[in-house]
């Protein structure tokens, strides 16, 4: 079997916490340790990441986190999951619009 000791948990600003409630589950089961990474190049997520970290360390999750942006979101998880040597990455999928795939920001 596979061991798991690092989650990486790209978590969109925007988005339900799908992502991070599937990584509890599974930090849960494993005992593993929780990287957070909110990918966002234009706002301060500060706040939202500290609250988010104050919450699952009073749970009892051991749990760390960052934002980051580096020229894509792909590139940036590749390099987060690098650096970190996390085993697994978990994030919520949220399909684009017609519009967003002509025209991406």
């Amino acid at each position: 079997m596979y061991d798991i000791g690092r989650l990486l948990v790209v978590l969109g600003a925007e988005h339900p916490p799908l992502a991070l409630n599937r990584a509890r589950l599974i930090a849960q089961a494993t005992g593993a340790h929780l990287h957070l990474l909110v990918c966002d190049r234009h706002h301060d997520r500060t706040a939202l990441l500290a609250g988010l970290k104050a919450g699952l360390a009073d749970e009892g999750y051991s749990v760390s986190g960052e934002q980051a942006w580096d020229q894509t979101l792909h590139r940036t998880v590749i390099l987060v999951q690098q650096a970190e040597g996390c085993d697994l990455v978990i994030k919520q999928h949220v399909p684009d619009g017609a519009l967003n795939a002509l025209y991406p920001s």
